[in-house]
């Protein structure tokens, strides 16, 4: 992505779009969970999170205890003994779920790599992913295609972001030998309320819940696109408000009450001229997190608590944060006052008691006035 020198202007009518966006419910029901593990009943059926989950295709089918608590699973690591679906490497397989989720997740485990049949083995699927830690010998060599040489085995996570309720891989391999997958499920979020900033950029409210952020240099509102397909779990408005900082400032976001969760959408997230010696630049949160959309090519570690952007490219998308919260911390290891944009939706933020279409009223007031000042 290719970004122009010179930063958008705030737009005249950029209050009245936070005010619509104040009562914006992003999509779907559902409690605010973070990331659940299937649990199986059988080699081919099991369920998380309340959702059923199916597997078809697979060459007998059996479950075994598998390790994925290292390195190669810090996106979000599970079990010592973590239960897996151990079947024949050949396998055309689909999963199938009840409902749709936010993201899945997929844990491979010993996926071949050797004794496979063919060299490198191809894994095809329906969907796009991201490799978010792990897979350290193979490749992805398009947006669907996982591609794993010998003479290793290879281990670790992908992920597929929602909304999505079925995924299905075709394999060159054409031996029986064994390879093992589990899957971790995000269900959608409740319905989320965005922040409408104030003047200062540090404050603003979403619902009932006040919101402020400490630790930003020098910020100020712009309006960029929250429409694109990075952010197709929840999108908000072409031309959003959002708060633009420096990418070396390490802050903390503060709410007015516990939430249910928080979904932290980030724009122009660098990558590029971070100012990190080596690259990756890493944005570790105090809290985990899940990504459930955009954000091709980060990878995620430290238990799902660190982002890691490479210096190729900018970053969008949206982390989801499962509560209750009350707080989130962020630490760049950036070091430059380059600049980039993040807002925050949170889960579950009702309006006020009595708010009604007085409040509404009193905030298209505010917006109007606010239109006045700036034109």
């Amino acid at each position: 992505m290719t970004r122009t020198p010179d930063r958008p202007a705030r737009r005249a009518g950029a209050p009245f779009a936070a005010l619509c966006s104040l009562l914006l419910a992003v999509a779907a029901a559902g409690p605010a969970r973070a990331l659940e593990a299937v649990d199986w009943t059988s080699g081919t059926a099991g369920s998380a999170a309340g959702i059923d989950v199916t597997m078809t295709g697979l060459n007998a089918p059996t479950l075994l205890n598998q390790n994925l608590t290292g390195l190669e699973f810090s996106a979000w690591p599970l079990g010592a003994t973590q239960e897996c679906v151990d079947y024949g490497v050949l396998s055309d397989w689909s999963l199938a779920l009840s409902e749709p989720v936010a993201a899945i997740y997929l844990y491979a485990r010993y996926w071949r790599g050797p004794n496979a049949g063919s060299s490198p083995v191809q894994y095809v699927f329906d969907a796009p992913f991201s490799v978010l830690s792990g897979i350290t010998e193979g490749s992805q060599t398009d947006e669907v295609t996982l591609s794993l040489p010998p003479p290793n085995y290879d281990h670790g996570v992908l992920v597929f972001r929602g909304p999505i309720d079925a995924l299905a891989v075709a394999t060159d391999a054409t031996l029986t030998n064994r390879t093992d997958v589990t899957f971790g499920l995000v269900p959608m979020p409740d319905p989320a309320t965005v922040v409408d900033w104030d003047e200062t950029a540090v404050a603003g409210v979403a619902g009932d819940v006040a919101v402020s952020i400490a630790g930003l240099n020098a910020p100020a509102l712009v309006n960029l696109d929250l429409s694109t397909a990075d952010y197709a779990l929840a999108p908000l408005a072409a031309d959003q408000e959002v708060v633009d900082y420096s990418t070396g400032d390490d802050w903390t976001l503060t709410l007015s009450r516990p939430v249910d969760g928080l979904l932290l959408y980030t724009k122009f997230w660098r990558g590029i001229a971070a100012g990190t010696d080596p690259d990756p630049a890493t944005y570790t949160f105090d809290a985990p997190f899940a990504v459930v959309a955009g954000l091709d090519g980060a990878s995620v570690g430290n238990g799902g608590t660190t982002l890691s952007l490479p210096e190729t490219q900018y970053f969008d998308g949206i982390l989801l944060f499962e509560g209750p919260l009350e707080t989130l911390t962020m630490t760049s290891s950036s070091s430059t006052a380059a600049r980039q944009e993040l807002t925050v939706a949170v889960v579950n933020a009702p309006e006020p008691a009595g708010a009604g279409a007085a409040a509404l009223a009193a905030l298209a007031s505010v917006a109007k006035r606010r239109r006045t000042a700036r034109a």
